[in-house]
């Protein structure tokens, strides 16, 4: 059986091997922090809180919009950028620096999440 442990593992691998992305986080949908990697100090709690909150704010739009549930996003700030993906009942938000190959940053992302449904479907998903 897999565990919490293999989880976090896989979120430290994809930050160490992606080059430019600093940091991930995994939420429950009521933006409690589930797992998370970094390789620089930031307060989890807070980036998961804001992760869900976003990715909560997108489904309501596309719902309205009747244009159905967000499959991904990217907000690009000044000092970087934050990609948010569904992964089953959970939520990642990746966090990049700027002038990062973004394409690259989200084909690993999606590599990732398919490995992460994987990994959790035992401990997340039943």
């Amino acid at each position: 059986m897999r565990s919490l442990r293999d989880i976090e593992e896989r979120l430290k691998e994809f930050v160490s091997e992606t080059e430019g992305v600093v940091g991930v986080v995994l939420a429950i949908p009521e933006g409690l922090t589930y797992s998370y990697y970094s390789d620089r100090a930031f307060d989890p709690d807070t980036i998961s809180a804001l992760v869900a909150s976003m990715f909560s704010l997108v489904k309501r739009i596309g719902k309205a919009a009747k244009l159905n549930f967000p499959k991904e996003m990217s907000i690009h700030l000044e000092e970087g950028s934050l990609h948010i993906f569904p992964v089953g009942e959970l939520v990642i938000g990746v966090e990049a620096l700027p002038g990062v190959m973004t394409g690259m940053v989200l084909v690993n992302t999606r590599k990732m999440l398919e490995e992460l449904k994987s990994i959790g479907e035992e401990i997340l998903w039943t």
